[in-house]
């Protein structure tokens, strides 16, 4: 069950990491909220990720153009798919 759990806590964080790049401005805006909110503090905890670091690669990646957050994106969810 604990397993079920944290692959489904994996999803939700992959799926905010691509909001970040997602054309539709909502998106990215309830997805940069996610990160400083206490449930990606619980969820970083439960996943044993590092939550500093994880937000001072969105804070880097927030700086980019649309177009080139994409492929950054992409590349942190393959980095989080070596991870587990």
């Amino acid at each position: 069950m604990q397993e079920k759990v944290k692959l489904i806590q994996t999803k939700i964080l992959t799926q905010a990491i691509r909001d970040l790049a997602s054309v539709k401005p909502k998106f990215r805006e309830e997805a940069l909220a996610f990160f400083f909110s206490p449930s990606f503090t619980l969820l970083s905890s439960d996943l044993d990720i590092d939550r500093k670091y994880v937000l001072l690669a969105i804070k880097q990646l927030v700086e980019y153009p649309i177009v080139s957050r994409k492929k950054l994106t992409e590349e942190m969810v393959q980095g989080l798919k070596n991870f587990k």
